[in-house]
């Protein structure tokens, strides 16, 4: 009988490439996610798995039982989420249990020493920060008068301070200039999280002479509240650190807070819900900021864009953060990697933030881009001048050499039969313009030259399935990816 062939249009998923080394364990008294059996679930165990899932390491059967904490019979980078999560207190435990089978239960005190969480503290625990010098983030600042920069400086200073005002030195601004002065001051600063932009503006005159100008903050926590959350967001960030290496690259870096971002973080639709419906609270407030990322792990668009910001920045990797429109109000970054700028949308790496009904996955197609692809889909806002981004050597596909000038079967043969090699459970690639792209779509799936291929790859690999797979096609960025699947 001949085998059936479908084709369903979806979006695939790659591994998380972040660096690490494998350990050798055995399965006594293992906890799920204990990968490599210290005794701890930590950042050690979430790197193991990430590398794994890259097809960057290799792991005992017993190492890959601990690692499927979602007791679904794979590893891969949704495990990676869920420990990275559990880290962070935000899952109490995995749905595969607590022990593996025949594990012997831990005594209570072992218990207690390696999941309890420390205790609160009135100072936040210090950031760990050695491995690369931060860069200060000063762009939007550059662009301002010499008397604006006096009014950034002592409102960025009044900020971290908590001051609820400043006072004088702004009678030569209007409104929308103060305003202004302060927003900049929020572009350049990620860290401040508990402030936002609609601070209240106020003017005293007498005898038609302007006596006071006050700017008032609008600050959405107390500083008591501000300390409990810069607990959890250095927590958070601690352990993202924690899986960094010295001597990364630069892109290397960008593409490793990329993944992260994604892999540990929510995008929340509630939110967006409640802005389309003009509804503006604490928790629509809070999305605009990385508390929401780094403490609460669900954000919108600013949330992810801002996190990534500051991640890059105490890395010392130059990132910007953008506002403008792309399907509506949005925001994105631009970094810069080896002396050219590249723009990157973190939000979109989960199609769960266009589409709701998407999985959550990992894509790529807006990983460091152009501003003639880039653009064709974002708008920034008029309120800074940015630089231009022409180069495109690290545009993801191209980088890793999956950047097709024509279609080419053999060419995409050999991606899909490399991707087997290691049961990745997707393969992608970008074509060099909308006619390569358009021919391609024709052969691949019109024709159905994809069963074909799959054919061919799965008699080297023979567990491939290639009677059947999911792909999507993005028609900005040309960009194709395949879910495979296996026996």
């Amino acid at each position: 009988m001949k085998k059936s062939r479908s084709i369903i249009a979806i979006i695939l998923i790659f591994a998380v490439i972040i660096p690490g080394s494998a350990v050798c364990a055995s399965a006594a008294n293992r906890q799920y996610g204990d990968v490599n059996n210290d005794g701890a679930v930590d950042a050690a165990d979430a790197r193991l798995v990430l590398r794994y899932a890259a097809g960057l390491e290799k792991l005992t059967a017993e190492q890959r039982a601990a690692a499927d904490v979602n007791n679904d019979g794979e590893t891969n980078s949704a495990d990676t989420r869920l420990i990275l999560r559990y880290i962070a207190g935000l899952q109490k435990e995995f749905a595969a249990g607590k022990y593996l089978p025949g594990a012997e239960k831990k005594t209570e005190t072992a218990l207690a020493q390696t999941t309890a969480k420390p205790p609160a503290t009135t100072q936040p625990p210090e950031i760990i920060s050695g491995l690369y010098k931060p860069v200060v983030s000063t762009y939007a600042y550059g662009q301002l008068s010499d008397n604006e920069k006096a009014v950034y400086r002592r409102m960025k200073d009044a900020l971290l301070k908590f001051v609820p005002a400043v006072e004088d030195g702004m009678d030569e601004f209007d409104a929308g200039q103060i305003e202004k002065i302060c927003k900049f001051v929020l572009l350049d600063s990620p860290e401040i999280f508990w402030a936002v932009e609609g601070g209240n503006w106020s003017r005293e005159w007498e005898d038609g002479v302007i006596t006071k100008t006050k700017y008032k903050f609008m600050y959405i926590l107390n500083e008591p509240q501000k300390v409990l959350m810069q607990n959890k967001i250095d927590a958070t960030v601690n352990e993202f650190f924690k899986l960094i290496r010295p001597g990364l690259s630069e892109y290397e870096r960008v593409l490793a807070v990329y993944e992260y971002i994604n892999s540990a973080t929510d995008y929340n639709t509630a939110v967006m819900n409640k802005f389309a419906d003009g509804v503006i609270d604490y928790e629509v407030i809070l999305s605009q900021t990385i508390a929401s990322v780094f403490a609460n792990k669900n954000s919108v668009c600013a949330g992810y864009s801002k996190a990534t910001q500051y991640l890059l920045n105490r890395l010392g990797v130059f990132c910007l953060y953008i506002s403008g429109h792309a399907k509506g109000p949005h925001a994105w970054n631009m970094v810069k990697i080896d002396g050219d700028f590249y723009l990157l949308d973190t939000t979109w790496g989960n199609p769960a933030s266009i589409d709701p009904s998407r999985e959550k996955i990992l894509i790529y197609n807006y990983f460091c881009l152009t501003d003639a692809q880039f653009n064709k889909t974002h708008t920034p806002e008029a309120e800074l001048s940015l630089p231009v981004c022409k180069a495109a050597k690290y545009d993801y596909f191209i980088y890793i050499d999956l950047y097709l000038k024509k279609y080419d079967a053999a060419r995409i043969e050999k991606i899909i039969k490399d991707a087997a090699a290691r049961k990745k459970n997707g393969a992608g690639f970008k074509f060099a313009d909308d006619k390569a792209a358009a021919v391609a779509m024709d052969a691949l799936f019109n024709k159905s030259g994809i069963f074909d291929i799959l054919k061919k790859a799965s008699a080297v690999y023979p567990s491939l399935s290639s009677g059947s797979i999911l792909y999507s096609f993005d028609p900005d960025t040309n960009v194709i990816n395949i879910r495979l699947f296996y026996s």
